[in-house]
């Protein structure tokens, strides 16, 4: 998106419904945990796979092989899931 261009609507709906996806399993493996706190996970968790899928796809120079890229993703998941459940 270019900066200062308006969102529109059906792209912001379909956004939050993908952020549910991640949302809901960490509400699951957290319920004592506030919603706002559950939001900035979640979205932290999006930030982290899109970047590893986003340059992997680009082919950027640190980029994970496209041929890797699913392992890689399931493995940096878990990875976070255990340590948030460690806590």
């Amino acid at each position: 998106m270019e900066v200062g261009r308006e969102i529109p609507d059906w792209a912001i709906s379909e956004q939050m419904a993908l952020f549910g996806h991640i949302y809901r399993p960490l509400a699951a493996l957290f319920p004592t945990r506030a919603p706002e706190q559950l939001s900035v996970t979640a979205r932290s968790l999006f930030s982290a796979v899109h970047g590893i899928v986003a340059l992997g796809l680009e082919q950027k120079l640190i980029a994970v092989p496209i041929d890797a890229l699913r392992s890689e993703v399931a493995i940096i998941v878990h990875a976070m899931v255990v340590g948030l459940t460690a806590k």
